[in-house]
């Protein structure tokens, strides 16, 4: 009778530990949102990632273009997020407050905040004095990605990824590359990484050969990513600050 019971009551309880996590994926540049001729490359991350999340089953996410909706829907809050993505911008002060009433906007808790930028300035903005000065060198893209858990105050987990690029003078071209980084390798490690912190029983810890190095704290999916046999030119390569 006493093993019946705790079957039963693991039964009922499966659902709970199987429901996926809902979190609000947020582009620091969202002002700047549709605002340009091309996508900030915040909002591009963003949205890969987001699309990670929604097809993984795990993790649920509203779509990038929801956010400009809620937020002009409510011009209050829409002030209070600006303003909290500007301080958090310009000095990495988090308004846990602001994030948290964003949060609970769209039913919950967490909030992802993805920013990038080269030496602390937009990329379109340093891609057109490039290319305006017919200046063709490497540089290196910046992206964070932080998890906040707004109901506790604080942070789950945070990464630092870097890319070096060279700069072309065709913007489409760089866009491309831009967005082939982002799907390929940058969002998949965040996603993979952000579903741990939820479900740390779906994955175990495998070394990560960088350089022929191995760094054994870095946690992956047992599920390997499948070979490639080419690299496109001037992809460069990614560097993780752990």
């Amino acid at each position: 009778m006493k093993y019946f019971l705790t079957l039963i009551f693991l039964l009922a309880a499966l659902p709970a530990f199987c429901a996926p996590q809902s979190v609000v994926v947020v582009p620091v540049d969202i002002m700047e949102l549709n605002a340009g001729v091309n996508p900030d490359v915040s909002e591009i991350f963003a949205q890969d990632i987001t699309g990670c999340f929604n097809s993984s089953k795990k993790i649920t996410s509203p779509g990038i273009q929801s956010l400009p909706e809620k937020l002009n829907a409510n011009q209050a809050l829409k002030n209070e997020t600006y303003a909290a993505l500007r301080r958090y911008k310009t000095s990495g002060t988090v308004d846990y407050p602001a994030f948290k009433k964003l949060a609970n906007t769209f039913g919950t808790d967490y909030v992802l905040l993805v920013s990038g930028y080269v030496s602390k300035r937009s990329f379109w903005e340093v891609f057109e004095v490039s290319r305006l000065f017919n200046i063709c060198t490497p540089f290196e893209l910046e992206t964070n990605v932080v998890l906040l858990d707004t109901a506790s105050s604080s942070m789950m987990w945070r990464e630092s990824y870097k890319k070096k690029m060279v700069f072309r003078p065709d913007a489409q071209s760089q866009l491309d590359n831009i967005r082939l980084y982002s799907r390929e390798l940058l969002s998949q490690d965040a996603a993979q990484n952000i579903t741990l912190r939820f479900f740390p029983k779906t994955v175990r810890a495998l070394p990560v050969r960088t350089d022929d190095t191995e760094a054994p704290s870095v946690l992956k999916f047992d599920k390997p990513k499948p070979k490639r046999d080419f690299v496109p030119e001037g992809y460069g390569e990614m560097l993780y600050s752990i």
